[in-house]
């Protein structure tokens, strides 16, 4: 994973929700795909909405992160699937239901359980659970 500074150029792009999103870094051209909104919700379904995106980001960082782990150890690691599904739970002492994040890992090759035990657990390092779970802090500005 790359320490190299990171950013997302995200705009609307057409009708309803659809929304442009290009990445930018200093080391790469980036890459463009769109977000979106349901058709019930006004958007026009031509890509995932934004909380489908934190899924993917968070489930493809923990692939990568437990891939990048059983290759620097030589390990047999073929296929690394995180599914990472998004629900809200009542919690005490909540007002409200807050946000659950639950992923399911599967590690695929001739790996003993003590190996796949370790590749959870570094997955749950990752940078981007890190993020989610740790300080973070979001700054915006109005710009001209």
């Amino acid at each position: 994973m790359s320490n190299h500074p990171t950013r997302a150029i995200v705009s609307t792009a057409g009708p309803g929700y659809r929304t442009e999103i290009r990445t930018d870094s200093s080391d790469d051209p980036g890459f463009v795909l769109l977000a979106d909104e349901p058709a019930d919700l006004g958007g026009t379904n031509m890509g995932p909405n934004p909380i489908e995106l934190l899924a993917a980001s968070l489930g493809s960082c923990k692939a990568i992160t437990a891939t990048m782990y059983a290759r620097r150890k030589g390990w047999p690691l073929t296929n690394a699937t995180c599914t990472v599904e998004h629900t809200t739970r009542e919690t005490e002492g909540e007002p409200k239901p807050v946000p659950h994040l639950r992923v399911e890992l599967q590690f695929s090759g001739d790996l003993d359980d003590d190996q796949r035990a370790r590749l959870k657990e570094i997955s749950e390092r990752c940078p981007v659970q890190r993020m989610i779970e740790g300080p973070c802090t979001i700054e915006s500005a109005l710009v001209d």
